[in-house]
């Protein structure tokens, strides 16, 4: 069948818009079964659509022989009511990275405080890190890491980490 797709392509120099549907138990965007397989590896270019949970999708392409068009350029658009189809949208890129980031920082200071009761040295947090995560000593370091780069922890005078106050 892709050969007869390419070979149809070839012969009336046409363009082919095949659409195939990802894997749903994937993150890593492989298309379904060996047809889509196939497709990828014969394919000019590859158009994902991705849909946020704002309800907001973009297009951007997955792999193009000759050229690119990454994430970060993606075009936005959404279903509008009013007209009763998609339309193109602004880029909701910050706003979703702001989230992300307040997100991201929250769950930080929540991990705080229920590791750091009180001022800690350096080995015993990293402890109570991974003892909280349930996790590798490299990923407590690296949690440490996020906490002491977002501001969220800080030394105090005794050189222990501590919950960093939010009025400093």
């Amino acid at each position: 069948m892709v050969d007869r797709q390419y070979k149809f392509a070839r012969k009336f120099d046409c363009l082919a818009v095949i659409v195939i549907h990802e894997n749903p138990s994937t993150d890593t965007g492989k298309t379904r079964g060996h047809y889509g397989s196939q497709l990828h590896r014969k394919c000019q270019t590859a158009l994902v659509v991705e849909k946020g949970n704002d309800e907001i999708s973009f297009l951007h392409a997955f792999l193009m022989r000759d050229g690119s068009w990454p994430k970060s350029e993606a075009t936005f658009f959404n279903y509008d009511t009013m007209c009763q189809m998609h339309v193109e949208c602004s880029d909701p890129t910050t706003e979703r990275k702001e989230k992300k980031k307040a997100g991201r920082e929250n769950m930080l200071r929540e991990l705080a405080e229920k590791v750091l009761p009180a001022p800690t040295n350096h080995s015993a947090l990293l402890a109570a890190i991974a003892g909280e995560n349930a996790c590798s000593a490299t990923t407590a370091r690296a949690r440490f890491r996020e906490m002491k780069a977002s501001g969220v922890i800080e030394k105090n005078i005794d050189e222990n980490w501590q919950i960093k106050t939010e009025g400093q």
